[in-house]
């Protein structure tokens, strides 16, 4: 070939490569201000946006320049918008349209808020907001944002990135429109405040909180508060246990039929008033493993729970409680409620406190000590059936300086010594017991009550010889031991302390197999046996855990061992493994090349020789494994 013709080949190939090369290098770049452009950020200031906004707003959307419908974007380009960006560098812009709002990131690259706090606070004209090209990866404070939009009736926040905020107090309150809220996918593991966050979301029917983490949050004051709308309310999942506030948090939930708190733990909680007033459609509230030993208001706790008969708080512990103002108030229907445990030594305020109880026909009052109240106004208040008080002589009125018709309507009262209720004697000077003639009062002296075990909600409480309830020890009635936990419950089918075992019927379990896997001694102790145990006339082997071991083999010395199902060790019995059978002589060793009662051959392996010759050819065995004397080959 001609020498130009190859040159001339080789530049056309040359200068291909490089117009490539221009190409793919235009390429990168582009992909390169893509990639920034994504990773930019134009920031926009919220107290600038939120004063920009009248109250007369009715829609807002937030989007880029590029994804403006044709006619917005028209209209628009005739308009002077306003700067709301951070640094005023005109990259985010308001503009108004009639009663429509548009947030325009103009370089169509994301938008951040600086803050969502307030963010659209009291716009009660508001019905729609639409979020798109907008980032909240940035945001710290997102409380009071829908504040007072009350004609809010929808909203998507499913976009939010949520990951650093930590307070997303009263985020939707009084958002009366808003139906329903899909949540799950907020990552609040950071949030550290949820007070009144949806509090006054009277419209609320549907609510999806499952994917909530609340182990940082610190305060649920009124979170719930006044959402009429909802029939259910899935909160079982909740991480408690850093929360210290959770007064009025269920309050006026007037349509609530379901409710699961029984996981919560509140052993830091000191304020629970009002924590489920007038839940008046739930039927059953169990709280009987709460923690209450830092609580110290327990006012308005119960108030309007009409529809309960029955609230187990025997194992509360209310030390610390200050105020039981109104703490049962107006619970119509509840017919038993067990206080006769009540610590209230420091309690100043309980007026109110049983007010309404129309069903109630006995109070067992015996723990109070009143030393402490000032304040005794209206606390039986139509108590309409109320027949007996119970109190003991720590019952007193000493320091009562409010006492307002502190019986009014009790009239079915009768003191210990027959003493009725009088219309005109209502006050604290009958707030004692009944001396008779000479010394009237409404009240009977608690007896000495009889130690033993009381059942309410199906738990187990004891009482001592004086009626006090017993918590975090083990109690020993009819020569079997039980343990009590921190409320007074008695344990079942559980292990105390990583040493002692209680059985199902709260029995402690001694020289005995527990959960199939550990042996405890004589003294109920978990023993840490390892190797071959005997327990009543069998044998087992423990690992180095001191863990029973089942269906497994076990070498030892190069002697082979079976244990079955339960871990016993298997002896003097053929045991099919497998499908395969083998025998284990007196000792539990498996058998090898040998004859079994002169009839079975187990192989070198142990296994049972069916259908073949053995020992050395000299023997056939049949299907079933039995010597078939005279055969021959």
């Amino acid at each position: 070939m001609n020498k130009k013709i190859i040159k001339s080949i080789r530049n056309t190939i040359m200068a291909v490569i490089a117009i490539a090369i221009v190409f793919v290098g235009i390429a990168f770049l582009n992909d390169m201000e893509v990639s920034a452009a994504e990773e930019q950020m134009a920031t926009f200031d919220k107290w600038v946006f939120r004063t920009s906004i009248s109250n007369d707003a009715t829609e807002i959307y937030f989007m880029s320049k590029k994804e403006l419908p044709t006619d917005v974007a028209s209209k628009i380009n005739t308009l002077k918008g306003t700067d709301i960006s951070v640094g005023t560098d005109g990259s985010v812009q308001l503009f108004r349209i009639g009663t429509r709002y548009y947030v325009v990131s103009m370089n169509n690259v994301k938008m951040q808020p600086d803050t969502c706090k307030a963010m659209f606070s009291n716009l009660d004209s508001l019905t729609k907001v639409e979020f798109k090209n907008f980032e909240t990866k940035n945001v710290i404070d997102m409380s009071n944002m829908f504040i007072g939009c009350s004609s809010l009736s929808n909203v998507d926040v499913s976009s939010f990135d949520t990951c650093k905020v930590t307070s997303m107090a009263a985020m939707f309150k009084w958002c009366e429109k808003i139906s329903s809220l899909d949540l799950s996918g907020f990552n609040t593991s950071n949030v550290i405040d949820m007070n009144d966050m949806f509090r006054a979301c009277k419209g609320l029917t549907n609510l999806n909180l499952s994917g909530f983490d609340t182990s940082k949050v610190t305060d649920m004051n009124g979170i719930f508060e006044a959402c009429e709308g909802l029939t259910k309310l899935n909160v079982s999942g909740f991480n408690t246990n850093n929360v210290t506030d959770m007064s009025y948090m269920f309050d006026n939930c007037i349509n609530l039929t379901e409710l699961n708190v029984s996981g919560f733990n509140t052993s830091k909680v000191i304020d629970m008033s009002g924590m489920f007033q007038k839940c008046q459609s739930l039927t059953n509230i169990d709280v009987s493993n709460f923690d209450t030993s830092k609580v110290t208001d327990m006012s308005y706790m119960f108030n309007m729970c009409k529809g309960l008969t029955n609230i187990n708080v025997a194992g509360f512990d209310t030390s610390s409680v200050i105020n039981m103002n109104a703490m049962f108030q107006m619970c119509n229907n509840l017919k038993n409620v067990d206080v006769s445990n009540f610590d209230t030594s420091k309690v100043t305020n309980m007026s109110y406190m049983f007010s309404g109880c129309m069903n109630l026909t006995e109070l067992n009052l015996m723990g109070f000590n009143t030393d402490k109240v000032t304040n005794m106004s209206y606390m039986f208040k139509e108590c309409i059936n109320l027949q007996k008080i119970i109190v003991s002589n720590k019952f007193n009125v000493n320091n009562v300086t409010d006492d307002a018709k502190m019986f009014l309507r009790a009239r079915k009262l009768v003191g210990e010594k027959g003493t009725e209720y009088s219309e005109d004697k209502v006050s604290k000077e009958y707030a004692h017991i009944d001396g008779g003639s000479t010394n009237p009062g409404y009240f009977t002296l608690a007896g000495v009550s009889k130690a033993g075990w009381k059942k309410v909600d199906n738990k187990q409480y004891y009482y001592n010889s004086n009626g006090v309830l017993q918590k975090l020890k083990w109690i020993k009635t009819n020569n079997k031991w039980y343990y009590v936990d921190k409320l007074g419950v008695m344990q079942t089918s559980k292990w105390i302390k990583g040493t002692y075992y209680v059985k199902a019927d709260g029995t402690m379990a001694i020289s005995e197999i527990v959960e199939g896997k550990y042996y405890v001694g004589t003294d109920g102790k978990w023993q840490k046996l390892k190797g071959w145990q005997k327990i009543n006339d069998k044998w087992y082997y423990f690992n180095s855990k001191s863990v029973i071991q089942k269906l497994k083999w076990i070498k030892i010395n190069n002697k082979w061992y079976y244990v079955d199902k339960s871990g016993v060790m298997q002896s003097s019995k053929w045991v099919s493994i497998n499908k395969k059978w083998y025998y284990f002589d007196k000792s539990g060793v498996m058998q090898t090349s040998k004859w079994i009662s002169g009839t079975y051959y187990v192989k070198a392996d142990g296994t049972m020789a069916v259908s073949e010759w053995v020992d050395n050819g000299k023997y056939y065995v049949d299907a079933d494994g039995k010597w078939v004397k005279g055969a021959k080959k």
